[in-house]
């Protein structure tokens, strides 16, 4: 870890300045060296209530992913990925990515029920997403599809590798798991 000044750390990772206090980088996630700084208001993780500041994507405490726009809760055997976007387009997607790549759960649920519109880029990233569950023995359900995201998703013929459910019921079903 290279030292930035005392009261930052670079990460050795992808280079991004991070507050000293931070145990992992805020953009990739990568663990930093954990020195002791007092915070500033911010912003509360959901998965353990640290108060980070407000421009870090991920927890310095636990590493959670931190925003708005992608929220991930644990529903037991399923981790539920809500994208709260309008869009999943060039400008964004990379917002989806490492949230997606820290999931261990073996089931996960992408529910994209407020986005309206996905381009080439947000659909290749679906398919990734797809491809790479299949590599790390999980399964990922998209649910909640808008008909224009559908509609595109048909259009680039990836509907077939995509596994889409209409709703979160279709998709505990489809596993065999109980109703909730």
């Amino acid at each position: 870890m290279a030292k930035v000044d005392s009261n930052f750390n670079l990460c050795i990772s992808c280079g991004m300045k991070n507050p000293a206090a931070n145990k992992f980088c805020s953009r990739c996630g990568t663990p930093m060296q954990k020195t002791a700084v007092p915070q500033e208001e911010g912003v509360k993780c959901a998965s353990c209530g640290y108060l980070n500041p407000r421009d870090e994507k991920f927890c310095i405490q636990c590493s959670s992913a931190i925003t708005q726009e992608i929220i991930v809760t644990d529903e037991g055997d399923i981790a539920v990925v809500k994208v709260k976007m309008k869009k999943i387009d060039f400008e964004n997607h990379k917002n989806l990515v490492p949230i997606l790549n820290k999931i261990t759960k073996n089931k996960i649920v992408l529910d994209l029920a407020d986005v309206e519109y996905i381009d080439s880029t947000g659909i290749g990233t679906l398919v990734t997403q797809a491809y790479r569950s299949t590599r790390t023995n999980q399964e990922t359900k998209i649910i909640n599809l808008h008909p224009r995201v559908m509609e595109a998703i048909r259009a680039l013929q990836v509907d077939n590798v995509l596994d889409i459910c209409a709703t979160m019921t279709e998709a505990r079903v489809s596993w065999g798991l109980p109703l909730v």
